[in-house]
């Protein structure tokens, strides 16, 4: 359900409308960057069109409006803010054209209408960066620092060094105001960590819950606040010795405050390999780049606070759900977006398990994926299913209770479910003490299982033969079909080589020099034997009654630039056949006469046909993926016979539709209205600024049909 906050005062307002408030709007310009104040439950969203904020209260939903009560509170900041992170006081604004940190403070003074961006002689205070930030994130230690001992907001700026030949990260305290107004220190940059040959595209910090403040050894002697924090590599640079990826470090805040962030470590770092798919159906390994990245919120007991207490820096979380840039997905045909990481267990940082295949789990989400959050549990969402697990029914077994969350915005305007759950999180009471690995998936919201989703037709024109002569298919149990279209085809010409020049283009030795524009090992390989019923035919196209079987192929050379055919072989070839304007296509073996090619994954295999005595059943595989069965037809169909039919894997992608015109999700963020400390279920509202429409969207990740709008 689709519900827009009213954008119309009463008519009675502009004479005084009494109790009457003033209904809620933010007239947003490009909104580009959220960030979610907790403390205050107060969302700060950033415009690309001006140097301000504005603020939406997530419980009161509304936003805070300005003195004069006809306009939304702004708040001056950076020019072009383009990145935002709140901390505990302090909301960091990062402007990345102009390279520099403001910062907003919460804390409201007597008579001020909200927050207040900290500024000196009615400028906002500013901090430049000798970098060229991509992003930020903020965090309240454990330990305070300052006077008074009264802060503990710290901010982490990843971004390039200025001469753009690697990384670096700049930890910033900043700055200390008395009353509100006054500025007693400046902002300052605590710590600087050189990045060399890693190019950061974003940060994420494994979030950790209040109850970690103040911890304490067994001796009782105070715990340094140590976070895990991933940084993601997104650079693609094919033929360097580049390789993106995920690197995991951590950030250390002592008892007196004074922070620091260990050196990387190549044993915590995991590149994200995927084999994509090419347009012939091989696959391709490549590395991918990682554009976004979130931690996914872990319980944090007694147990593992006795962990962390022998090791501070223990990663909390078991599991990093990652947005891959579609940039090294350049020619290829399926190429996922998608992955989920664990970062704690045997050999991590590693690629978590998936619950479908036997694979790493990966997945390409409907169009491109351009932000991620994570959120934990449970959650029970309405109609919703576990792919690829079934019931006796033969249907997808729903999902009851779903423990941690990956919500992916997408270039489409929708947000999807992954669920990865909490993977190896810290249980404790010992650091080495984590929960069981556990698989990721799609959620499901198709609860119809694989299958053949068109049935099987005659696409050709040619004469009709009886039922008889149709082949028969099945999908089995353990099948995965993909979605796709799929042709079948009976001795005609194999895909893509249904033109090869004419009868004169084969020379007196054999040789058949593939056409400009030919390979003859893509999309399918040319197959060549002795055994003339066995190979592949250079067949003539005649328009008479002239029996032409065509040559067999007795040669490919190595590079697909020519066949090599026997014009005396046992076939049959009438006279008719050596006309020398007849033109060539290659036929698959009479013994194999039907092949198969799916329109996305490129061609597929051969499949033999029926004798008088057994009509052979031929498993359809894609890699290691089994499709469906093929039944060769006991009766023999018309020559080029071809044949078309879909199948269906079964799934569909879960998901909230705020954005179902096609706005342009540009920024996303999560707000916890209670949880444990409230003694209730996770209660999440999930914030997305849709740039196009100037619009936010608020929606409960277990009810994604229920959303709110706000302009």
């Amino acid at each position: 359900m689709r519900r827009f906050a009213p954008l119309l005062l009463c008519p009675v307002l502009l004479a005084g409308c009494g109790e009457t408030s003033v209904a809620p709007f933010g007239q947003l310009r490009s909104p580009v960057a959220l960030a979610v104040h907790r403390p205050t439950s107060q969302v700060f969203i950033a415009s690309l069109g001006g140097d301000e904020l504005r603020v939406f209260d997530a419980r009161e939903q509304a936003f805070l409006t300005a003195p004069v009560a006809l306009f939304p509170l702004s708040v001056p900041t950076v020019r072009n803010p383009t990145a935002l992170s709140a901390a505990d006081r302090f909301v960091f604004v990062l402007s990345g054209p102009d390279a520099e940190l403001g910062f907003v403070d919460t804390e409201v003074p007597a008579g001020a209408a909200g927050p207040r961006s900290v500024d000196v002689a009615g400028f906002p205070l500013t901090l430049p960066l000798d970098t060229v930030p991509a992003d930020v994130e903020a965090f309240a230690a454990a330990w305070p620092w300052g006077p008074d001992a009264v802060l503990a907001d710290h901010a982490i700026v990843a971004g390039l060094d200025a001469d753009g030949e690697g990384g670096v990260l700049v930890a910033v305290r900043p700055p200390v105001v008395a009353d509100a107004t006054e500025v007693l220190e400046l902002p300052q940059p605590e710590a600087v960590l050189e990045l060399p040959g890693i190019y950061p595209a974003a940060i994420a910090l494994d979030p950790t819950p209040a109850a970690v403040a103040g911890l304490r050894g067994a001796d009782g002697a105070p715990v340094e606040d140590c976070r895990p924090m991933a940084i993601a590599d997104g650079r693609f640079a094919p033929g360097t010795d580049h390789t993106p990826g995920i690197w995991l470090t951590s950030v250390r805040v002592q008892p007196d405050g004074v922070l620091s962030i260990d050196p990387l470590d190549e044993s915590r770092f995991v590149a994200i390999e995927v084999a994509v798919r090419l347009p012939d159906g091989a696959e391709e390994l490549r590395v991918a780049p990682v554009r976004d990245l979130a931690f996914v919120p872990a319980p944090l007991t007694d147990s593992a606070l006795a962990a962390l207490a022998v090791d501070p820096c223990a990663a909390r979380s078991g599991r990093i759900y990652a947005v891959l840039d579609p940039v090294y997905c350049a020619g290829a045909v399926e190429c996922p977006d998608v992955a989920v990481v664990d970062v704690a267990g045997t050999d991590a940082p590693r690629l978590a398990p998936d619950a479908l295949e036997a694979g790493p789990a990966l997945y390409d989400l409907p169009a491109t994926m351009l932000a991620v959050t994570a959120v934990s549990g449970p959650f029970d969402l309405p109609q919703a299913f576990i792919p690829g697990r079934f019931t006796d029914a033969g249907v997808n077994e729903p999902l009851d209770a779903s423990a941690a969350l990956g919500l992916f915005a997408s270039s489409n305007g929708s947000v999807y479910y992954v669920d990865g759950g909490l993977g190896p999180y810290l249980v404790g009471p010992g650091p080495e003490d984590r929960a069981p690995v556990g698989p990721a998936f799609p959620v499901d919201a198709e609860q119809a299982g694989p299958g053949i989703s068109l049935p099987l037709v005659r696409t050709d024109a040619g004469l009709r033969g009886s039922a008889a002569s149709d082949p028969a298919l099945a999908v089995p149990p353990g099948a995965r079909p993909r979605d796709e279209r799929w042709t079948l085809a009976y001795l005609a010409a194999l895909p893509g080589l249904g033109n090869l020049g004419r009868t004169a283009d084969i020379t007196e030795d054999g040789r058949v020099p593939a056409p400009p524009g030919t390979n003859f090992l893509a999309p399918v390989a040319a197959r060549a034997s002795s055994d003339p019923r066995l190979a592949d035919r250079v067949a003539p196209l005649t328009f008479t009654n002239a029996v032409c079987e065509g040559f067999p192929v007795t040669e490919v050379a190595s590079d697909g630039s020519f066949l090599r055919v026997d014009l005396a072989s046992t076939l049959q070839n009438d006279e008719g056949c050596f006309e020398t304007t007849l033109p060539l296509r290659l036929l698959p073996p009479i013994e194999e006469p039907w092949w198969v090619s799916g329109a996305t994954v490129g061609f597929v295999g051969r499949l033999a046909g029926a004798s008088e005595e057994a009509q052979p059943t031929s498993l359809v595989f894609v890699g290691d993926s089994f499709q469906f069965a093929f039944t060769a037809p006991a009766e023999t169909p018309p020559e080029r016979a071809t044949y078309g039919f879909s199948t269906t894997d079964g799934l569909r992608f879960y998901g909230a539709n705020p954005g179902e015109f096609g706005e342009l999700p540009a920024a996303m963020a999560s707000f916890l209205r209670a949880g444990p400390r409230e003694n209730a279920d996770p209660d999440w509202r999930i914030f997305v600024a849709y740039s196009g429409t100037d619009t936010l969207a608020s929606l409960r990740p277990a009810a994604p049909d229920d959303i709110d709008f706000f302009q």
